[in-house]
């Protein structure tokens, strides 16, 4: 898992984080939803936890590239931290569901441009 951007309201920094992504073939989804509430359960204070998910939905599993954690231990440590995930599901695979579990939406484009 590559972290682009620390937790941040900083707009520029999110647009520059979102910017240098890059498509790869593996995926560490669970993992990468792992990382991320942990790291905004850190935040002290009063702040609002969000993130935002930009995936087909998919994780490459276990031994393919994929996640060592499960969906549930990311999902169980996401609520723990009062943690909302939006999803942007670039291939309409599933990311609804998990939006919906993790007390987020789901935003579902009609066509990726690349």
């Amino acid at each position: 898992v590559r972290v682009l951007c620390e937790p941040t309201s900083d707009k520029e920094r999110l647009k520059a984080a979102i910017g240098s992504i890059r498509v790869e073939t593996s995926t560490a989804m669970h993992d990468a939803l792992y990382v991320a509430a942990e790291r905004l359960k850190k935040i002290e204070g009063d702040w609002r936890r969000a993130l935002v998910l930009l995936s087909d939905g998919l994780d490459s599993g276990a031994g393919n590239g994929g996640s060592k954690r499960s969906y549930e231990d990311a999902e169980r440590l996401a609520l723990e931290a009062d943690v909302r995930c939006y999803t942007i599901d670039i291939a309409r695979a599933g990311s609804t569901i998990m939006a919906g579990e993790m007390r987020g939406y789901a935003i579902m484009p009609q066509a990726v441009q690349t």
